[in-house]
């Protein structure tokens, strides 16, 4: 079979199966409208440590991305790869710290501090 056959049958595969989950989660037409979800009051920004920690660290690896193609593996690359999660670890600190959100809180295992130190 060319790759071009096999391409176009899976398209189409594709196509079919799109076409029955379409088909089955088609809501019934004698099914009760959703009732209108209460307005809720916008948001209002708030500039917590763990906002401002979780963004300081997507924008240090945004910039350590930004320097390494353009001009390669420097310290200042590995200075923002390094702060990156080391901002995000820093993010979950206060709530660690808090005894009523502390109980609310997975309890964490060796696998995860693993992966992350990975």
């Amino acid at each position: 079979m060319r790759v071009e056959t096999a391409h176009l049958l899976a398209y189409g595969l594709l196509a079919a199966a799109m076409l029955l989950f379409a088909l089955a989660a088609a809501p019934e037409p004698h099914a009760p409208a959703w009732p209108e979800p209460p307005r809720l009051p916008r948001l209002a920004l708030a500039f917590t440590w763990p906002a401002l920690s979780l963004a300081l660290a997507l924008l240090g690896y945004l910039a350590g991305l930004a320097l390494y193609l353009s001009a390669g593996e420097s310290l200042a690359v590995r200075a923002l790869w390094l702060a990156g999660p080391l901002l995000f670890l820093a993010s979950y600190l206060p709530m660690r710290a808090r005894p009523d959100r502390a109980a609310t809180l997975p309890s964490d295992t060796w696998w995860e501090w693993a992966l992350l130190a990975s």
